[in-house]
């Protein structure tokens, strides 16, 4: 079985974890319920390791080139038991929505084990209305969430585990500049030409010498700009997605989406929750949005393919109809002048770095990152519903992890008919983030009722 090398971007999430802020990501569904089936706990359990056995990547854990300076390779681990990384909880007490939100939180912070695959899978069971919960969780550096959405399809009902594909082994850092050369220059650039390369990768770097000043700023003193500690809380929230195509229609302008009207849900929901902590909504509230690329990754054995940008979320704004506008229009803009005219140079740039000076210097950026946005919120839509042993996925909720000074993530995500919004937070740092949660579905109210109905 071939080695796979991770990305300098790959080792750029492993260097910036720390014991308090684990790299985790995945997300949570939540399979059955009170008008569906009773699932058979013990036959998911039995199905999940039976479909994850079937997935080659999933036998990989960090080889041991990892040590002291040089790059990292995923190699086949011979020691490999499933029975680690697919497990079951029973429910605990009462088995309502706070103890499902406690189990995630809990699950979350507990980092994963660099000596195994970094990825696991919990099956909460003995819910309080029948259904069951299944956790999807893996390291940043492992899948990115496009990649933890195509497993999530691999492993469900209908699809293809044996036909995942693994990334071929290729030339990291001349893929990533030739990539970069691609996506700057253009599809006809020569990028075999050292002067094409050198242009490419001076123009990126002039525009990512921009985003990098902006870490070296001051930050703004709001709660999101603190240290994270160990500690962790999971919130959540739904919404129609009719409504949201409502908004959409009537105030989100050419090019919107769902998602961009979720996000300006979001916009709206922080500064509720702010005034209500009787703290600042007086300056906007910056947004890293990462973005998923329909391009190959920049190296063959690249776990995160993606991008990203920065978006103002106008929380000093008080029309709600205005915000939404505002939001939609910079998610607009940002698509269409692509993230590698912002925050998203950075990472094409990581990829052109020595593993060595990644490793080295990953933890000084992640420490200034804080200064670069406030919160991360992260966007997820899944195209088709997903089923286990025959029986619905009924709700999903995205989970986004916390770096250093970033004790606040937001993942969205557009599921069977409604937006989903995961809230993971440090309540140390973070006060009562299931005020924000609630916060969600009031702004809609909101806006709708203050929108001509059809």
């Amino acid at each position: 079985m071939q080695d796979w090398a991770l990305s300098p971007l790959d080792i750029s999430f492993l260097t910036i974890e720390t014991a308090a802020t684990p790299m985790n990501m995945g997300a949570v569904m939540v399979i059955g319920g009170e008008d569906e089936a009773a699932p058979d706990p013990e036959r998911m359990l039995a199905l999940l390791r039976e479909r994850t056995m079937e997935v080659p990547r999933l036998r990989r854990k960090l080889g041991s080139d990892w040590l002291p300076f040089g790059g990292a390779s995923w190699v086949a681990d011979p020691d490999f038991d499933i029975h680690r990384h697919v497990q079951r909880t029973r429910a605990r007490g009462q088995g309502g929505r706070a103890e499902l939100n406690a189990w995630i939180a809990r699950t979350l912070a507990d980092p994963l084990d660099r000596r195994r695959p970094l990825w696991e899978l919990h099956l909460l069971t003995e819910l309080a209305d029948g259904s069951v919960a299944l956790m999807m969780k893996m390291h940043h550096a492992f899948l990115d969430g496009l990649g933890a959405v195509a497993l999530a399809y691999a492993l469900a009902d209908g699809g293809s585990p044996d036909r995942l594909p693994g990334p071929p082994a290729t030339d990291g850092r001349k893929a990533a500049a030739r990539s970069v050369a691609r996506r700057l220059v253009g599809p006809l650039a020569d990028v075999t030409q050292p002067r094409t390369l050198a242009r490419t990768a001076m123009h990126a770097a002039g525009t990512a010498a921009g985003v990098v000043s902006t870490m070296t700023r001051p930050g703004h003193g709001l709660p999101f700009d603190r240290t994270v500690s160990p500690a962790r809380e999971f919130v959540s929230a739904s919404v129609p997605m009719a409504d949201l195509r409502l908004v959409r229609k009537l105030h989100g302008g050419p090019g919107a989406s769902a998602n961009d009207v979720l996000v300006a849900l979001m916009a709206g929901a922080l500064r509720t929750w702010l005034s209500d902590l009787r703290l600042d909504t007086d300056r906007t509230i910056r947004a890293m949005v990462p973005v998923g690329s329909s391009r190959p990754p920049v190296t063959g054995g690249a776990a995160n393919n993606f991008s990203a940008f920065l978006v103002d979320l106008p929380v000093n704004e008080p029309d709600p109809v205005v915000r939404v506008r505002a939001v939609c229009e910079a998610m607009t803009h940002n698509r269409a002048i692509g993230p590698e005219g912002g925050a998203g140079a950075v990472q094409l740039l990581t990829n052109l770095l020595p593993p060595a000076v990644v490793r080295l210097g990953g933890p000084v950026m992640a420490a200034r990152a804080a200064r670069l946005f406030d919160v991360l919120v992260t966007t997820v839509p899944l195209p088709r519903p997903l089923a286990l042993d025959g029986i619905p996925c009924t709700e999903l909720y995205p989970v986004a992890p916390l770096a250093q000074g970033q004790p606040l993530g937001i993942a969205l995500s557009t599921y069977r008919g409604h937006g989903y919004i995961g809230i993971s937070a440090d309540p140390v740092a973070v006060p009562d983030p299931a005020a924000l949660a609630a916060a969600v579905p009031a702004e809609l109210e909101r806006l709708l009722a203050l929108s001509p109905q059809p």
